[in-house]
C-alpha cells in the first residue's frame, strides 16, 4: 500500500510506517507548501492513500466531490508524536485494504471508515 503523509503529519510517524514495510512519500519532503487540492490530487495520481490530520480534507471529498483513494484523517489532540505513529500503525496493519476508497476518521476511542458519499 502507498501512502502520501500530508505536510502536517510528524516525522515519527512517517519513519515508523516506513520501517514497517509501508510505502511513505511526504509532502513535507517532496512538495512543502502545495495547496490541499494538489496534495490530494497528487495522492490519485500515485494511487496512494492520504494521511493528514486536516479535516479540510473532509469538505474537499463530500462538499466539492473531489476523487480521492482514500483518506485517513487523525484526531489525536494531546498524544505525542510517537504515540500517535503507534495508533496510526496500528490502523494501517489492521485496516490496510478497508482504508483504500474510504474516508476514515481516526480518534484515540475509535476508528470510523466511510464508504461511497456518505
Amino acid at each position: 500500500m502507498k501512502i502520501l503523509a500530508d505536510e502536517n503529519v510528524d516525522f515519527p510517524i512517517i519513519h515508523l510506517l516506513r520501517d514497517h514495510g509501508f510505502d511513505v512519500s511526504a509532502v513535507a519532503e517532496d512538495d512543502f507548501g502545495i495547496i490541499d487540492e494538489n496534495v490530494l490530487a497528487k495522492a490519485v495520481r500515485i494511487n496512494a492513500v492520504l494521511l493528514t490530520a486536516d479535516k479540510d480534507f473532509g469538505e474537499l471529498r463530500y462538499k466539492f466531490g473531489l476523487p480521492h483513494r482514500g483518506v485517513v484523517f487523525y484526531r489525536l489532540e494531546g498524544y505525542k508524536p510517537p504515540e500517535k505513529a503507534t495508533l496510526i500503525l496500528d490502523l494501517f496493519q489492521k485496516q490496510m485494504t478497508n482504508l483504500v476508497d474510504a474516508f476514515t476518521v481516526l480518534t484515540a476511542r475509535k476508528v470510523r471508515i466511510i464508504r461511497g458519499g456518505q
